[in-house]
């Protein structure tokens, strides 16, 4: 090898052999470049003596603290595509060929370098190597700026996940610097091409997102317009115009890149057929795929000289016209041919390097086939609508790890899994980053932030391949993973390998697989902040089905410090039920008999019925945490078998045994032999559905309208508005009163506790309050006669005063507690925090709007009013005294139903 490589370099020097000896290095390099601080690079470049003869060197000693491979590279534009690289491991040096995820080594007749050396002298590791400055097939090294790369690894030339560095070096003295690429254009020059418009995510990615059977540059005549120019990965992406196909490879190659993303969807929405994309507006002449176009424009800068879409020339001031518009002289530019995409992956190896973009799920809602927090949705259905708090919060979903999906299959609607991924904390501390604040513990993004569904782009390297099968297992792994935002494009997809087969073989959603609960830990999320872990230990000389002295061993995790509680119940309420219940502030963990909803009524069983084993109750980092082991039968409990039980859960809002609130307490259905489990459904859903119902009705409906028709009765016919003011409170308050008895009746069945709550406790208050305000008015005080030169008594003044008042304080409790009823009504039923936060919008749009019409209506008219009865008054003296008292007041009466009421302007 030694000899081969003298022979390379002696054939390369030749040509200055007759004049004098080859340059060589100095004897010590004293110029440097701190890449990081762990690598320096000390280096040197000698120019070509004569200049003719292309033997100009460059000399390199790069010093690392680490101890694995480490690489020196020079790229053309600063990626690693395109570049040469110089990389050492083992007492080896040798060049390779990079590309976007993965190097070659070059053959033999290539490497040229010298005096390549690798060792270690304590924490360094030390390469050094002399290589020409320009070489056939390789990156030049030139005069002025040039990009180099700086990378490290493990024990086996590999990926390197985030220790990459990019830097850039000056040399002086080496003469011309090496020549631009693109033929002979140059910047200014002004360009038309016709050809296909391509965006350049799938370009880059390799296929399009709604055909991932169709690779990009092989067939762009099938882009559906859709994909085009409504995908917002593909709009933010930019655009290329291509050019004719290579026949070598028969894929397009690469003409332009477009400046004027605009400009493009502009003349796109124009020419593509209506229907085909969402702006549209062509007829039925136009094309439903494959865009092209002629474009005009002018190069405002060249290509890097790279493989890929960088390479490419960039138009400014561009023109897109219909393809019909010919170019009088095209312009030819010398084309970037990409390689053909990888097929996809079967051919998956590992050690492969790997880049995706999708969304980003854990693997406990993907078993479960819907969202924890969501049951109506299919996890891999709507990734979009996943929330960054199940995601990143649940301790369920965070320890099951984290997998990035593939493209959604059209015909199933599915998005196939792609590959799991090893590095959990990475994907948490990315999306930590990537959701915005408020909608997951820690989440720091702002307002762009998303608050559903986490897209990242995924680059990793193959640690080991899927088992063939169709679900989780059949996915490959991913190592050293790098989590990057979804507009960090993937120069090659690598399309995971269960998105390649037919539809069919797309896994439709499953339930969690089924355990054994005696030979492994089942675990049942119980809420968003409650995790239940749960083990049968079974007895020797016994089985799970007989399980005659088996026991079961339980862990109850809460996030929060607060008293916790499991119970064992016959019909899934509390009533009757017994529990186990764990209280931090005095290590204390016992069994309780639960005989109603009262504190009172909570009962420690006996001291001989405390036989629970290792009980102990703690609080770690926040968490409470709750352990025994209890025998499953036991004389006069309620017995808990192998196969289905009801349990019972609740924990407070503290360390104090007090009463759990409504929305922290629980019952499910639990298999024990498997793990399966249903939740039990709350009974009298209908009725309290209808107590709300009336409610909104009674204080969101008909009592604002009732205010409105007072407020703005100079709109409506004379007399109408009092009508309508007591037809309107007279239906308000009997909703009320049967929304009252519908809630007091259903507490008394569910044998709760009355008015124990705030919401139950504003409700009794609205009830008195509105009885007074009903029969006060019924009681009114009268006015004087019309004629009467008599003035308001004071008490008749008093009460309109009081009247107001009542009126504004129950509707302002009206509208929150219609608001606390509906957090109230999603946590006993298990709303989805979708559906809930849906209609908490809707109801207090609605709420908005009624409030704006009172206030800001009754403000106007009370102006409108008061500057009426200021225009209709005569000067003072130039009155009688007759006149002062037959003139009308401001606010007239009326004669009414046989009563007097008077027009009273809010």
């Amino acid at each position: 090898m030694k000899a081969l490589r003298q022979a390379a370099l002696a054939s390369l020097l030749a040509v200055g052999r007759q004049t004098q000896a080859a340059p060589t290095c100095p004897d010590t390099l004293d110029t440097s470049a701190q890449i990081d601080d762990s690598a320096t690079l000390y280096y040197a470049a000698v120019p070509s003596d004569p200049p003719e003869a292309n033997n100009g060197i460059f000399c390199a000693r790069l010093e690392v603290e680490h101890d694995g491979w480490v690489g020196l590279a020079f790229s053309p534009a600063g990626a690693m595509d395109g570049s040469t690289g110089v990389l050492g491991l083992d007492g080896a040096v040798k060049k390779y060929e990079l590309f976007t995820y993965g190097v070659n080594e070059m053959p033999e007749a290539q490497q040229t370098l010298i005096d390549a050396s690798i060792a270690q002298e304590g924490d360094l590791t030390i390469m050094s190597f002399t290589k020409l400055l320009v070489e056939e097939g390789e990156v030049a090294i030139a005069e002025g700026s040039n990009n180099l790369l700086h990378a490290r690894g493990g024990d086996t030339v590999g990926y390197h996940g985030t220790s990459r560095f990019p830097f850039t070096v000056e040399l002086e003295g080496l003469g011309a610097p090496a020549p631009a690429t693109s033929g002979e254009l140059q910047v200014g020059d002004e360009v038309c091409v016709t050809n296909f418009i391509m965006d350049i995510f799938c370009i880059n990615q390799g296929f399009f997102i709604d055909d991932t059977d169709t690779m990009t540059l092989e067939k762009p005549e099938e882009h559906s317009f859709h994909c085009l120019l409504d995908v917002p990965q593909c709009q933010e992406s930019g655009y290329v115009v291509l050019t004719d196909k290579n026949e070598e490879t028969g894929m397009h190659c690469l003409g332009y890149r477009l400046d004027d993303t605009q400009a493009v969807l502009e003349a796109g929405f124009a020419a593509g057929q209506e229907g085909y994309c969402t702006g549209c507006t062509g007829d039925e002449s136009a094309p439903e795929y494959g865009y092209r176009a002629t474009v005009r424009g002018t190069v405002k800068e060249l290509g890097d000289g790279s493989n890929g879409v960088t390479g490419t020339p960039v138009l400014e001031d561009i023109t897109l016209l219909d393809e019909s518009e010919e170019c009088e002289t095209p312009t030819v530019v010398e084309p970037v041919c990409m390689e053909p995409a990888p097929d996809a992956s079967s051919d998956l190896k590992v050690g492969d390097e790997v880049c995706i973009s999708n969304y980003v799920m854990d693997q406990y809602c993907i078993g479960l086939g819907h969202f924890l927090d969501n049951n109506d949705v299919m996890t891999l259905e709507h990734p979009e609508e996943h929330s960054f708090h199940c995601l990143l919060d649940v301790g369920l979903c965070k320890d099951s790890g984290y997998t990035v999906l593939g493209p959604k299959d059209d015909e199933t609607g599915m998005h196939c899994i792609g590959y799991r991924l090893q590095e959990t904390e990475r994907v948490i501390e990315a999306g930590l980053a990537a959701g915005q604040k408020g909608y997951c513990t820690d989440c720091t993004g702002d307002d762009s932030k998303p608050t559903r569904g986490y897209m990242a782009t995924i680059k990793g390297t193959v640690q080991s391949l899927g088992d063939g099968s169709d679900g989780l297992g059949g996915a490959p792994i991913l190592e050293n993973i790098e989590v990057l935002d979804a507009s960090v494009q993937c120069e090659t997809t690598t399309l995971p390998p269960q998105c390649t087969g037919d539809a069919s073989t797309v896994p439709p959603p499953v339930g969690p697989p089924s355990k054994d609960c005696s030979v492994e830990i089942c675990t049942e999320q119980l809420s968003d902040d409650l995790l239940l872990e749960y083990f049968i230990n079974v007895p020797d000389g016994t089985d799970p089905e007989v399980c005659g002295d088996c026991s079961i061993s339980i862990v109850l995790k809460y996030d929060g410090e607060a008293w916790v509680a499991i119970g064992f119940s016959e019909d899934g309420l509390m009533i009757g039920s017994e529990a186990v219940i764990g209280t931090p502030d005095d290590g204390k963990v016992l069994k309780y008999f639960l005989g109603g909803k009262t504190d009172s009524a909570v009962e420690p069983m006996p001291e001989s019925q405390q036989t629970l084993e290792d009980p102990k109750i703690e609080v770690m980092d926040g968490r409470t945490v709750m352990e025994f082991t209890k025998m499953m039968k036991e004389p006069g409990e309620i017995q808990i078998s192998t196969g289905d039980n009801m349990f019972i859960w609740a924990h407070g809002a503290g360390t104090d045994l007090t009463y759990h609130g409504i929305t922290s307490k629980g019952s499910v259905e639990l298999n024990l032999s498997s793990g399966a489990s249903e939740a039990v459904a709350v009974p009298y859903m209908s009725a309290w559905l209808a107590h709300g119902i009336m409610a909104f009705l009674a204080w969101g409906v008909f009592t604002p309208f009732a205010v409105q028709s007072s407020l703005l009765r100079s709109l409506l016919p004379e007399g109408l508005w009092f009508k309508l003011h007591r037809g309107f409170n007279v239906m308000g308050f009997s909703l009320f009163i049967c929304a009252f008895s519908v809630a007091v009746a259903y507490v008394t069945k569910e044998e709760g506790i009355h008015f124990d709550n705030n919401h139950e406790r504003m409700g009794l208050a609205m009830f008195i309050m509105a009885f007074i305000q009903v029969f006060g008015g019924i009681a009114r005080p009268h006015l004087p006669e019309p004629d009467s030169e008599d003035e308001k008594t004071s008490v008749r003044k008093g009460w309109e005063v009081g009247h107001r008042v009542m009126g504004v304080a129950l509707l302002a409790c009206g509208f929150w507690q219609m608001a606390e009823g509906i957090k109230l009504y999603s946590g006993k039923y298990s709303v989805s925090s979708s559906d809930e936060n849906a209609v908490t919008i809707a109801y207090w749009v609605w709420i908005g709007v009624m409030a704006a019409i009172i206030v800001l209506g009754g403000g106007y008219f009370k102006y409108k009013a008061q500057a009426e009865a200021d225009n209709e008054a005569p000067p003072a003296d130039s009155a009688t005294p007759d006149e002062g008292l037959v003139m009308a007041p401001a606010s007239a009466t009326k004669e009414e139903g046989g009563e007097k009421e008077e027009e009273i302007r809010a």
